[in-house]
């Protein structure tokens, strides 16, 4: 009786730490597949947490996590700006960024923009939205290309437009 009892108590452990040890083995793939994806895609991942004055408004945002785009973004390591906050970062968009951000934090409705950094002039489209309460995350893309494409386009018909209206004979 005893031996058995001894032996149902060893294979319960043994059970037991073969479950955790299979368990912590699905974590840490999971890990894997979510830091690939994470360094991975093409937009840039910043997830803030909210800095608030004495009344309770958010006044602005301390980098908890963000990936490689968003570090090249910053020009600095991701090492780097963990704990920075963004307008210590980029003082010129306190101004814009304050009521949007802000917008986000308070309500947790998601709004999407396009935005110009004013020290680079590089073009942005941005994702913020509020994945809990204290949190912003904003995804975003280099849109600095696309908004110089689409305006060589508008110049090229309004040259056409002008072409067309000022020919002296019919086109």
């Amino acid at each position: 009786t005893e031996e058995r009892s001894l032996i149902d108590t060893v294979a319960e452990r043994l059970s037991r730490t073969i479950e955790r040890v299979w368990a912590d083995e699905g974590l840490r793939r999971g890990e894997e597949k979510y830091r690939l994806l994470f360094e991975q895609m093409h937009e840039s991942y910043t997830l803030y947490e909210v800095a608030r004055d004495s009344d309770g408004n958010p006044v602005d945002y301390k980098i908890l996590e963000l990936n490689e785009k968003a570090a090249d973004v910053f020009g600095y390591s991701q090492e780097e700006l963990i704990g920075w906050r963004l307008f210590d970062i980029f003082p010129a968009i306190r101004e814009g960024a304050s009521t949007i951000y802000g917008e986000v934090a308070e309500t947790g409705v998601p709004v999407q923009r396009r935005l110009q950094e004013p020290e680079s002039g590089r073009w942005y489209e941005l994702h913020i939205y509020r994945p809990r309460p204290g949190r912003l995350a904003v995804t975003g893309q280099d849109i600095t290309e696309q908004k110089k494409a689409e305006r060589a386009l508008r110049e090229s018909e309004e040259r056409f437009r002008g072409i067309f209206e000022q020919a002296g004979i019919g086109i």
